[in-house]
């Protein structure tokens, strides 16, 4: 990779302008990956994790002088796999550069002008990244898996995990929603009530505002809302 034509000027401002405008930018956005995960930093670039399958047992009613006798212990899954790089690259134009030069030449280096042509990309470059991290972690919630294809726009090698969620937790309307006599809200309960019978409990459902309208705005929807009007607003 080729340094920079203003070393300089990276090398003093770049590491504290980054950090500033990360900051704001995680202020200003709600990002459910950064809420929702913990950080785990990696020295190796790879990730692991263990993860426990547990069940709700029955407690055994035994003698006061008897023993207990053991349960079976919950199967454990090793997932393991490279961290992938996610970035962006953006460059001055020529006409950038030429009024750079011009700038450099009247009023020096250094100066807020300068500075601020040389790191007008940071912005986008930093919320680009972030924006991709929440479009894998939905992505990955909704489909039990991570898939970014190398479209045009991902240019390099697709990145690919499988979370490994059983087929048989995996939930479908039972009506395409948006298509006539779709049934959203009886279709949640059915996945609410699937989860409860496998002893676990749903206590919280993430949709995005056009799922929302699609389950405002069907007849189920309106029928529970208003069951008594003939034409529910």
């Amino acid at each position: 990779m080729q340094p920079s034509l203003f070393l300089e000027l990276v090398e003093k401002y770049f590491p504290g302008l980054v950090v500033s405008v990360y900051e704001e930018i995680v202020t200003q956005n709600d990002y459910s990956f950064l809420r929702d995960l913990n950080v785990q930093f990696s020295v190796t670039g790879t990730w692991e994790t263990i993860q426990g399958i547990n069940k709700n047992v029955m407690a055994d009613v035994i003698a006061l002088d008897a023993s207990i006798p053991y349960k079976t212990a919950n199967p454990l899954k090793v997932a393991t796999g490279d961290i992938p790089k996610v970035g962006t690259k953006r460059q001055l134009n020529e006409t950038s550069l030429t009024m750079l030069q011009m700038l450099i030449a009247r009023d020096g280096q250094d100066t807020a002008q300068v500075r601020k042509q040389v790191f007008e990309h940071v912005a986008q470059v930093i919320q680009g990244q972030l924006e991709k991290y929440e479009y894998m972690y939905l992505n990955g919630l909704s489909n039990g898996g991570v898939l970014v294809v190398n479209n045009g726009t991902n240019v390099g090698t697709e990145i690919r995990v499988n979370f490994g969620m059983p087929a048989d937790n995996e939930s479908f309307a039972s009506i395409v929603w948006g298509n006539a006599n779709y049934t959203p809200l009886s279709d949640i309960q059915a996945m609410i009530d699937d989860a409860a019978a496998k002893g676990y409990a749903i206590t919280k459902l993430k949709m995005s505002q056009a799922t929302f309208n699609l389950i405002k705005n069907s007849d189920e929807a309106r029928s529970l809302a208003y069951p008594l009007a003939q034409n529910a607003p």
